[in-house]
């Protein structure tokens, strides 16, 4: 057994600052929405009395339903995805059975670990990492005579977060936001457990009740000295991954290399795609890529989760994404007759996405 009194022990600030209630409130990227977003208020206020409309976002991206801010399905957007960029997926759906997903996993050669997420829902919700079939059958009682997908895992060693626009009428195209993400990690001592890591750990103990039912067995054991245990692999942020800014990525190439492939979208102008790729360099030039999912106007630009980010560039830069929304919807509202979604549909599309985050424990 370790010698307890040779673990490190934190001070009563150290442990006041590890508070959950603390860290959500000391620091901006962890504050809750409707505080860090109140001074865009009035910039959306100006654009819906501009617009007419509340939901004048809705016009952004055609093919997508509400342009991607709730309720759009990923099944929709696999659609209208070139699958050169796609992992291979299947949809389940239409009650597939049990037997007749595993028929089709091996028809597709696919093999474990795989990735299944909810056809609805967004920051990381429903999605896992998949590693026997037993987990895969209890995942898929859950969410029987519902739509969810199962996933190639693309297992290579860049995962980032680009944000890309075009102008429906040629005019302007760039890209906004390039992030890169640090999956929540923690290293071991040689003397502490699992959970007294993941307590110890500002990201990690936010989600400290979801790492300890997804670690169970090893939630007492003392890691190693050195060693560096990837406790969540899913790269969102409400799940503890670090996103960290690669603005300085951006570059004439760069922009024609995600032009290329967001030109062959129809009725996509404004979006983050998340994706793998095997360098640097192949993010840089937009090839070799995996597009993960394609996230519409609901998506952020990560990079303003980096702490180093200033606040004044953080609200700089999502006044800009705001005013580059707008100014996509108003054309093709005016010029091609996107109708703004309606009250009626925002409230019916946010009950049956509560309905169903509830009915399935999301």
């Amino acid at each position: 057994m370790p010698n307890s009194s040779s673990k490190p022990s934190l001070s009563l600030w150290q442990r006041f600052k590890l508070r959950p209630f603390v860290i959500r409130y000391t620091h901006w990227e962890f504050l809750p929405s409707w505080i860090a977003n109140i001074p865009h208020v009035f910039i959306f206020i100006w654009y819906a009395i501009r617009a007419r409309s509340l939901f004048w976002f809705s016009a952004t991206n055609p093919a997508i339903y509400t342009g991607g801010m709730i309720g759009e399905s990923k099944d929709e957007i696999h659609q209208i995805t070139p699958q050169a960029y796609m992992p291979i997926n299947i949809t389940v759906k239409d009650n597939m059975s049990f037997e007749q997903l595993l028929a089709q996993i091996a028809a597709h050669n696919l093999t474990f670990p795989l990735i299944v997420k909810p056809d609805k829902g967004g920051r990381g919700i429903g999605v896992q990492k998949i590693h026997h079939q037993a987990d895969l059958e209890a995942y898929h009682r859950r969410f029987v005579g519902l739509i969810y997908h199962v996933q190639e895992l693309i297992d290579l060693p860049v995962e980032a977060g680009v944000m890309f626009y075009r102008y429906p009428d040629g005019s302007k195209q760039g890209i906004l936001s390039v992030t890169l993400k640090d999956f929540l990690t923690v290293v071991g001592d040689g003397v502490s457990t699992l959970e007294e890591l993941v307590n110890s750990n500002f990201r990690a103990v936010l989600v400290r009740d979801e790492m300890k039912k997804k670690h169970t067995n090893a939630w007492k054991s003392v890691i190693p000295a050195g060693q560096k245990l990837e406790i969540e692999p899913i790269g969102n942020h409400c799940k503890g991954t670090a996103f960290v800014s690669a603005q300085e990525l951006i570059s004439e190439e760069m922009v024609a290399g995600f032009a290329h492939i967001t030109n062959q979208i129809d009725g996509f102008y404004f979006g983050r795609y998340d994706l793998r790729c095997p360098s640097l360099e192949d993010l840089k030039a937009g090839r070799n890529i995996k597009i993960l999912e394609i996230n519409g106007v609901g998506a952020d630009p990560a990079h303003i989760y980096d702490s180093r980010v200033s606040i004044w560039n953080k609200y700089k830069t999502v006044s800009r994404q705001w005013q580059i929304m707008f100014e996509i919807a108003r054309y093709n509202h005016k010029m091609h007759k996107v109708p703004y979604m309606s009250l009626a549909e925002w409230r019916r599309h946010n009950r049956e996405t509560d309905e169903f985050h509830k009915k399935h424990g999301l």
